[in-house]
């Protein structure tokens, strides 16, 4: 006969933390939770590191930037206010992807980001020069 042996006690999962301030994620949140719903850090987290001069054009190990980030979550005013803040628009990720890729692969992807601007912000990033012609790694362009 088999002993019943009862499940490890799992802690129910927690709600989303934000990343202490000053963090590489911390960094990063600025522009992907640049919303205000529910675990967002609203526009202050950003508009602060602009003001404070930070290197906007980090990547992280992915070699995603701000810029990606705003792109990639559909995350209009963050966008303009990166550009605004001389931001590099074409730098590209690990998969020679482009900030104007992200946000044209995102949009029409519903509950998949945080924010639902992905249309504007490829306009936007278009108007501001933007690429439609850069390749990433796999052959795709952004349109």
């Amino acid at each position: 006969m088999c002993k019943i042996i009862p499940p490890p006690n799992i802690s129910p999962p927690r709600r989303y933390r934000q990343a202490p301030p000053g963090t590489m994620a911390g960094f990063f949140e600025a522009a992907s939770h640049f919303d205000t719903s529910e675990g967002g850090v609203g526009p202050n987290p950003l508009r602060k590191l602009i003001e404070a001069g930070a290197d906007i054009d980090r990547a992280d190990r992915d070699g995603m930037t701000l810029l990606h980030y705003a792109c990639r979550e559909g995350h209009l005013l963050a966008v303009q206010l990166l550009l605004e803040a001389g931001v590099a628009l074409e730098k590209q990720d690990r998969d020679a992807r482009t900030p104007l890729h992200l946000a044209c692969y995102m949009a029409g992807r519903e509950g998949m980001s945080r924010g639902r601007e992905h249309i504007d912000v490829s306009i936007y990033l278009q108007h501001h020069g933007a690429s439609t012609a850069a390749q990433d790694a796999f052959g795709h362009t952004p349109l």
